[in-house]
């Protein structure tokens, strides 16, 4: 009994001990919990300071200068044209080169090997400008200089005069040793946006550019020996008919990559029959000017390529009419009921939609764009222009 009573008290008094420990505990939480509420605040407002740096840093990883521009997989030829340029620049020392001629000539492409080529001289910056002189909504010579100055300084506030932009253009350029790309240019542009000395512009357009020291380089079709050369490494399996399919392509490097990569990717066409049917519209008699182009040889690689695409593939492909300039695989998606991007991935394998790598955006080639006006479905057209 004695000890039945002593178990009991020793009870008691730990229940009574657990009470006290328990209230206490209540209040050291409520403490607690008053400094851990003031704590998460301090927490919540830096995470909403690292929050701002982080979209701040990203913005100007967005916004960084280009300091190699993508190269295409597949170069080829232009040795004269690269040689000739290239010298001008380490001989003669001009800053200031111009390329040109007509569209399809791979001007573009030819460019950015220029650049790759001359990075050593200019391992700052590469900034490519299409100002899209001949569309319908050319690039101001203020929207250009803004993109040079937010590649340097995201955040900044540009000035509306004229004069203070120009000046805040030069200023972000001066120490730098950078190449300004100028697409589809014009003259007065140009001379606008030259950098300063320590910089290279380098001008791509369909005429030469009256601009002092500029140097104008002209390009046309491929040598017949360059042309079969391209064909050959876009479309190994093209080997026994690149003479006879790069003549009828008009030795346009254009042509030639479609047909290339046309061959490469549909494994089960031979190219035999491919030949084929270039003779047969070659027999046929297009002139330059139908469809929609002057060189006959896109103009049937266009005709042909078109009847091997599925239907659903080819009214994604005309509905593209509807972007004026360049376009996300988002856009083409909603607007050209493209899901998951399927028709768009197909037609950028054969080279019927060009990509800009370093933007991740989508374009259609000039004499595309010409070719697909003529065949158009104005009824696609106008379920696309309301999504648009």
């Amino acid at each position: 009994v004695v000890l039945l009573i002593v178990v009991v008290g020793v009870a008691i008094v730990f229940m009574s001990r657990g009470k006290s420990g328990e209230s206490k505990g209540e209040a050291t939480a409520a403490s607690g919990s008053a400094k851990g509420g003031a704590f998460l605040e301090k927490v919540k407002e830096k995470s909403k300071g690292e929050k701002s740096k982080a979209i701040a840093n990203k913005v100007a990883t967005a916004y960084s200068p280009v300091h190699q521009l993508h190269l295409s997989q597949i170069f080829c030829g232009r040795r004269a044209a690269i040689t000739d340029i290239i010298g001008k620049y380490q001989k003669e020392n001009y800053i200031l080169l111009g390329i040109h001629g007509e569209s399809g000539m791979g001007k573009t492409v030819l460019a950015t090997q220029l650049s790759n080529k001359l990075l050593p001289r200019f391992p700052d910056a590469q900034f490519y400008i299409d100002l899209k002189t001949h569309s319908k909504n050319p690039v101001s010579v203020a929207d250009a200089m803004a993109q040079v100055i937010w590649s340097y300084r995201p955040m900044a506030k540009l000035p509306t005069h004229p004069d203070e932009l120009a000046a805040l253009y030069f200023s972000v350029l001066r120490d730098q040793r950078a190449i300004l790309m100028l697409d589809n240019a014009d003259a007065t542009k140009a001379k606008s946006l030259i950098p300063p000395k320590n910089c290279m512009l380098l001008t791509i357009s369909h005429q030469p550019l009256a601009i002092p020291k500029l140097y104008n380089r002209k390009i046309d079709i491929f040598p017949s020996e360059e042309a079969r050369e391209l064909l050959k490494e876009v479309s190994p399996r093209a080997e026994f008919w690149v003479n006879e399919i790069s003549k009828l392509c008009d030795y346009l490097p254009l042509a030639i990559v479609i047909v290339g990569r046309f061959l490469n990717k549909t494994n089960q066409l031979d190219p035999t029959v491919f030949l084929e049917k270039l003779r047969g519209l070659r027999d046929v008699g297009l002139k330059p000017g139908e469809n929609g182009i002057e060189h006959v040889g896109l103009s049937m690689v266009l005709a042909i390529v078109t009847k091997f695409l599925s239907e659903q593939t080819a009214i994604v492909w005309r509905k593209l009419l509807v972007f004026p300039g360049t376009f996300s695989a988002k856009a083409v998606e909603a607007v050209c009921d493209d899901l998951n991007s399927n028709h768009l991935t197909h037609l950028e394998s054969f080279n019927l939609v060009s990509h800009n790598y370093d933007s991740d955006r989508y374009f259609l080639h000039e004499m595309v764009r010409e070719y697909l006006v003529t065949v158009v479905n104005k009824l696609e057209q106008g379920t696309s222009y309301p999504k648009h």
